[in-house]
């Protein structure tokens, strides 16, 4: 062994090995071993356990320690010990923190630089990708314009695979608070695609392609299926700031011009209902010619119009 107070310097004056750490041992065992062992008569946590420098100089002639790892104790606590190691490289002039590995978890940049973060695979240079400045994450992808970007060298998928025969995949939706507020649900033993939204389901696909909108499909070859309240427009089309629709209430399909009832249909034995209508727009009138058609000007009466007059009337 080797005893010194003072620092110990390997010099030579080329390229080559300074220090060769040699073991003939011809076992399975440890080779050569490197110790840097702090025999201290009072451990503590937070005690420095030794440092490697890798030092070079700067173009002023100055030395600079450009990389260095420095271990610590975390907790000297025996039968609870715990360690720390932290790779700190030189960055604009200062050391930071590239690398940190202590008793509760690896940190990458945790002085929080600009630095950007990469994996590359076999296939792809940016098979994971963390922006340094945004903090945005790119999967095959290297500029991510959100916090998840995912891009593919073709079609690009993402697939959600349930741990059992029964189970479901999802996708949920949180406010700031946490409250879970909508999901899109795939129910992959039942074959159904749900969509959540507000806390409810508000819309379903079935097996059979049947899509229930606030209900779930019960009519047989059905393919729309919609529920709600009464007498009110369930389905609505819009064109130019006009709306019209229709719905159900009181045994009757209704038709609406925005939410007013302009017609119905009697469900159980299929008459047609409609507005009472006036002389200047009847009820039943044609394409191209709106004030000329059929219309009721009161009780138990039908009058003929033309030209938005009336040219005849029947009563009872």
């Amino acid at each position: 062994s080797i005893t010194s107070s003072a620092e110990m310097t390997l010099t030579r004056s080329d390229n080559g090995i300074n220090l060769s750490l040699v073991s003939t041992d011809a076992d399975a065992n440890e080779g050569p071993g490197f110790v840097l062992y702090r025999n201290s008569s009072s451990p503590a946590d937070s005690d420095v356990l030794g440092q490697i420098y890798f030092q070079g100089e700067n173009d002023a002639d100055q030395k600079v320690s450009y990389v260095y790892q420095e271990a610590r104790i975390v907790d000297a606590s025996d039968g609870t010990e715990d360690g720390r190691i932290e790779t700190n490289v030189v960055l604009a002039g200062t050391a930071v923190s590239r690398v940190l590995m202590d008793a509760t978890e690896t940190v990458f940049n945790d002085n929080s630089k600009d630095l950007d973060f990469r994996v590359e695979s076999d296939n792809d240079a940016n098979a994971f990708f963390l922006q340094g400045n945004t903090g945005n994450i790119g999967l095959g992808h290297n500029g991510p314009d959100t916090i998840l970007h995912i891009k593919d060298s073709a079609d690009t998928y993402l697939t959600l695979e349930a741990g059992s025969s029964d189970g479901n995949c999802a996708i949920l939706f949180d406010n700031s608070s946490s409250t879970q507020k909508g999901s899109l649900l795939y129910d992959t033993d039942d074959n159904i695609l749900k969509f959540e939204v507000n806390g409810s389901e508000r819309m379903r696909i079935d097996s059979s392609g049947r899509v229930g909108i606030n209900r779930t499909p019960a009519v047989t070859n059905s393919k729309l299926e919609v529920g709600g309240a009464d007498n009110v427009p369930l389905i609505n089309v819009e064109a130019s700031g006009n709306t019209a629709g229709f719905g159900i209430g009181s045994g009757n399909l209704s038709f609406f011009n925005g939410t007013s009832a302009v017609g119905t249909i009697a469900l159980s034995t299929g008459t047609l209902q409609m507005t009472a209508g006036a002389v200047s727009s009847p009820t039943y009138s044609f394409v191209g010619d709106t004030s000329t058609g059929i219309s009721r000007p009161s009780g138990s009466q039908v009058n003929f119009v033309g030209g938005g007059s009336e040219k005849a009337r029947i009563n009872s």
